[in-house]
């Protein structure tokens, strides 16, 4: 009859066990750089758009941590609209909630290192959600 510790170096030796990963000990994603992309929506005034009738431009400038800032900037509009932001990576090292000042909170989801999809959701005078997909330059 095998005994419990035998069993137990037989299943370490086997590679057999493996320890569960901590959020802090997991790698966090680095955001900072360029994220270009378009974007398919609705706004409550003018519609459904599609992709290329707006652009988006995500600029992560600093990042420390789980924590980053930066701003996104939405051409196609008259005029160009720039919104300050800040976010912080969900314990998933996936998930993005941002705060857009003044606009209100984003989700976004990491779908590679270098590919996002970002859900905008405005409820206020100028209603409007937006699915963004962007890509990370490099």
């Amino acid at each position: 009859m095998i005994r419990r510790w035998t069993l137990l170096i037989l299943l370490l030796a086997g590679g057999l066990w493996t320890a569960p990963v901590l959020a802090d000990e997991a790698v966090v994603p680095d955001l900072v750089g360029t994220w270009n992309g378009t974007s398919d929506g609705y706004h409550a005034g003018y519609g459904y758009f599609h992709p290329g009738e707006y652009q988006y431009v995500l600029s992560i400038s600093g990042q420390e941590g789980r924590i980053f800032h930066g701003t996104l900037i939405v051409s196609g509009l008259d005029p160009t609209k720039e919104y300050p932001l800040s976010g912080v990576i969900a314990h998933d090292m996936k998930t993005l909630e941002i705060a857009e000042y003044g606009t209100g909170i984003d989700t976004g989801y990491l779908l590679s290192p270098d590919e996002m999809e970002l859900i905008l959701l405005v409820n206020d005078e100028d209603n409007f959600s937006v699915l963004c997909k962007l890509k990370k330059e490099t």
